[in-house]
């Protein structure tokens, strides 16, 4: 498992929002920290398209969500790391969220 290199960084970001556009696409979007981001704490979007555990995805979602600590964001972002040419893990302080999905894009 390597460390997905990206465009911003999202460690101690806040997941602030989930979106299925279709069964198979996945948006999240997240509010980044600024320490990490040279000052910007931008709300940004990434999109994972191909889904393939929709349905792992949903429930694991739904178990961040329960442990929510704060009525603004669901979780704060770890990392997002890539852990086969198919499979992202999107790692939270509330669980981490494993997607089997064809591509990924900032």
């Amino acid at each position: 498992m390597k460390l997905l290199h990206t465009k911003f960084e999202y460690h101690d970001s806040t997941l602030v929002k989930v979106a299925w556009l279709q069964d198979s696409e996945l948006r999240l979007t997240f509010k980044l920290d600024g320490h990490w981001n040279y000052g910007s704490s931008i709300v940004v979007s990434v999109m994972f398209s191909g889904v393939r555990n929709p349905d792992v995805v949903k429930s694991s979602l739904c178990e961040i969500a329960s442990k929510m600590t704060h009525d603004r964001w669901l979780a704060d972002v770890v990392g997002i790391w890539r852990e086969s040419n198919s499979s992202y893990l999107v790692d939270t302080s509330q669980g981490a969220l494993v997607i089997d999905a064809s591509s990924f894009a900032e």
